[in-house]
């Protein structure tokens, strides 16, 4: 009993660990980073921007902000997001920046590719804008 319960206790930390974008890929960041956007969630989406090395502004923080709002709003335009797919994740040989390959698909059946720069920064990956 006591083997089962440390084995789910260490189940519970790690999806707590993944679910709060501690994710170790790339392409599994894009994703929650997305999933956020669908939710509303556009503080987290701006906390995961990779800002590389720049301190933007409180008009260009307000700017982002209303961005990721339309973003948003475009995606509940076309009922929400069903899944989100990563068709290919490339990482460079430095470790530092992968291009990720994702296909939406819509609440209205729509689907859509787009692909994502993803930078480390401090040790997780963020995306680009």
């Amino acid at each position: 009993m006591k083997k089962f319960l440390v084995f789910f206790a260490a189940v519970f930390a790690l999806s707590l660990f993944v679910g709060c974008g501690g994710s170790s890929s790339p392409g599994d960041k894009a994703v929650v980073i997305y999933e956020k956007l669908a939710n509303g969630d556009v503080d987290f989406v701006y906390d995961n921007i990779a800002m590389q090395g720049k301190e933007p502004s409180e008009e260009e923080i307000a700017k982002l902000k209303g961005l990721l709002g339309m973003a948003k709003a475009e995606t509940d335009s076309k009922d929400g997001i069903d899944s989100i797919e990563v068709i290919s994740e490339e990482i460079e040989e430095d470790g530092n920046k992968a291009t990720v390959r994702i296909q939406f698909t819509y609440g209205n059946g729509e689907t859509d590719e787009d692909d994502v720069i993803m930078l480390k920064e401090d040790g997780d990956w963020k995306m680009k804008m």
